[in-house]
């Protein structure tokens, strides 16, 4: 079982700072000179999350490291960042392992329809899909949401996703939480922390690295603890949606005093297929030979994103550009992954 490794918490000051960084960064003059630019939007997820703020850090690099090429980061989230891929109003994304993977066979949530406009150009790390409820509640397991007041993100967001599957193998649904008196609200981290902190929310989902800001805030207010995976549940979900098993450390936030079994998924960025190589090869090598700089902006970094990790968390082909920089470095391709273009 993997275990995942506890870091220092990103505090709102560094989140403040990476935004100012790529802000001053995207404002410097371009000279009547200089090479035509190439504009390119990075999708991410919400400002509460781990994403956005390693995004913007990724978007100063290109706009610094790749010549002619000048990035910005949006918002987004998993399954949503695929479809703006696919209908090309974003160049590149941050998504997850098995939600790519879905999209690209047109399983589960993709319905049919097969996004295949994604390739994979690096992993970032692996992270549990953490579901907080304060200390003193009476949830100790899933099966305790029915009747509860519950946010598993916004809707589309792998959290979401992910929590009707886990209810799901419980045979539960969203209306049998309703019908017993419950709520699900489907909106952001930032909605997540203060609903908490209110009590106005029994239970949130978090797929972000731990420990979490967020979290962190929320136990600033009571103690908190995390739901438990049980053995089963981790099965049913490795086997079926390509996740893999960690655990949270004890005393990653106040209020969780033993390690807790948790679900893993893999996060990773995908681009257009339609992206030059040469653009790709570069962004993919700025990330790669500058990747101090980018552990300033969150722990993770610094923990997982390694060389040697670079296509562990990728669950559909490579970009060409992303895989000659591998290819010159001596990464090892599964060919499960190899590009197809």
């Amino acid at each position: 079982m993997r275990r995942f490794i506890q870091g220092k918490s990103l505090s709102a000051s560094l989140v403040f700072l990476v935004i100012s960084l790529f802000l001053a960064f995207s404002s410097l003059g371009t000279p009547a000179h200089a090479q035509k630019k190439t504009y390119l939007h990075l999708a991410t997820s919400s400002m509460g999350g781990t994403w956005f703020p390693l995004g913007s850090g990724i978007c100063a690099l290109i706009n610094t490291k790749v010549p002619g090429a000048t990035a910005a980061p949006t918002l987004g989230g998993g399954a949503v960042n695929i479809k703006n891929i696919e209908k090309q109003d974003v160049h590149l994304a941050f998504t997850l392992s098995p939600t790519a993977h879905e999209a690209w066979e047109g399983q589960e949530w993709a319905k049919g329809v097969k996004y295949q406009r994604q390739r994979g150009v690096l992993t970032l790390y692996i992270s549990p899909n953490q579901y907080v409820v304060p200390k003193d509640s009476k949830i100790q397991s899933f099966k305790d949401l029915v009747g509860k007041n519950i946010c598993p993100g916004k809707a589309g967001w792998a959290t979401e996703i992910f929590t009707q599957r886990i209810l799901k193998f419980y045979n539960i649904t969203y209306d049998d939480i309703k019908k017993a008196g419950g709520k699900v609200v489907l909106a952001g981290y930032t909605e997540m922390t203060m609903g908490m902190k209110d009590k106005h929310l029994d239970c949130t989902a978090w797929m972000v690295p731990a420990p979490s800001s967020g979290i962190m805030d929320i136990a600033t207010a009571f103690p908190v603890r995390l739901i438990p995976y049980p053995e089963d549940l981790l099965k049913h979900l490795e086997d079926n949606y390509n996740t893999t098993k960690l655990v949270v450390p004890a005393k990653v936030y106040t209020g969780v005093d033993k390690p807790v079994p948790h679900m893993g998924i893999g996060h990773f960025m995908i681009a257009d297929k339609g992206l030059p190589e040469d653009l790709v090869y570069e962004i993919t090598k700025a990330v790669w030979e500058n990747i101090k700089s980018l552990q300033a902006v969150h722990p993770v970094v610094k923990e997982h994103m390694k060389l040697a990790n670079a296509v562990s968390g990728i669950s559909v082909p490579l970009h060409k550009g992303a895989a000659k920089y591998y290819k010159e470095k001596g990464v090892a391709i599964p060919a499960r992954i190899a590009p197809i273009d």
